[in-house]
Protein backbone atom coordinates (compact mmCIF):
# COMPACT_ATOMS: atom_id res chain seq x y z
CA UNK A 1 0.00 0.00 0.00
CA UNK A 2 2.61 2.85 0.79
CA UNK A 3 4.39 1.50 -2.26
CA UNK A 4 1.41 2.28 -4.67
CA UNK A 5 0.95 5.76 -2.47
CA UNK A 6 4.36 6.72 -3.20
CA UNK A 7 3.53 5.88 -6.96
CA UNK A 8 0.48 8.13 -7.20
CA UNK A 9 2.02 11.31 -4.68
CA UNK A 10 4.61 10.96 -7.38
CA UNK A 11 2.16 10.78 -10.74
CA UNK A 12 0.58 13.81 -9.07
CA UNK A 13 3.82 15.50 -8.46
CA UNK A 14 4.63 14.89 -12.13
CA UNK A 15 1.56 15.98 -13.38
CA UNK A 16 1.91 19.28 -11.34
CA UNK A 17 5.12 20.14 -13.83
CA UNK A 18 3.24 19.16 -16.78
CA UNK A 19 6.22 16.03 -17.08
CA UNK A 20 4.59 12.07 -17.92
CA UNK A 21 6.95 9.32 -18.31
CA UNK A 22 4.54 7.00 -20.50
CA UNK A 23 1.20 8.43 -20.40
CA UNK A 24 0.41 10.44 -17.23
CA UNK A 25 -1.46 7.92 -15.83
CA UNK A 26 -1.92 4.26 -15.48
CA UNK A 27 0.74 3.16 -16.90
CA UNK A 28 3.31 5.77 -15.42
CA UNK A 29 2.24 4.37 -11.83
CA UNK A 30 3.00 0.49 -12.63
CA UNK A 31 6.39 1.99 -14.14
CA UNK A 32 7.50 3.58 -10.92
CA UNK A 33 5.76 0.62 -8.95
CA UNK A 34 7.88 -1.78 -10.87
CA UNK A 35 10.83 0.05 -10.22
CA UNK A 36 10.18 0.78 -6.49
CA UNK A 37 9.52 -2.76 -5.60
CA UNK A 38 12.70 -3.82 -7.62
CA UNK A 39 15.09 -1.44 -5.79
CA UNK A 40 13.38 -2.62 -2.30
CA UNK A 41 13.82 -6.23 -2.95
CA UNK A 42 17.95 -6.04 -4.18
CA UNK A 43 18.14 -3.92 -1.12
CA UNK A 44 16.65 -6.42 1.22
CA UNK A 45 18.52 -9.29 -0.35
CA UNK A 46 21.87 -7.11 0.17
CA UNK A 47 20.64 -7.04 3.60
CA UNK A 48 19.76 -10.41 4.09
CA UNK A 49 23.63 -11.28 2.92
CA UNK A 50 25.14 -8.70 5.42
CA UNK A 51 23.32 -9.96 7.92
CA UNK A 52 23.94 -13.81 7.25
CA UNK A 53 28.00 -12.36 7.85
CA UNK A 54 27.94 -10.45 10.69
CA UNK A 55 29.24 -12.20 13.68
CA UNK A 56 26.91 -12.49 16.84
CA UNK A 57 28.46 -9.60 19.73
CA UNK A 58 30.75 -11.23 22.29
CA UNK A 59 29.11 -12.72 25.43
CA UNK A 60 25.87 -13.89 23.34
CA UNK A 61 25.96 -17.05 21.88
CA UNK A 62 24.48 -17.50 18.25
CA UNK A 63 21.18 -19.91 18.08
CA UNK A 64 22.00 -23.12 16.30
Amino acid sequence: MNTIGFCNSLNDLLASYHTKIIDGGVNDIRLVGVIAIFIMVIICSFGMDWESKVRAPPGIKPAT
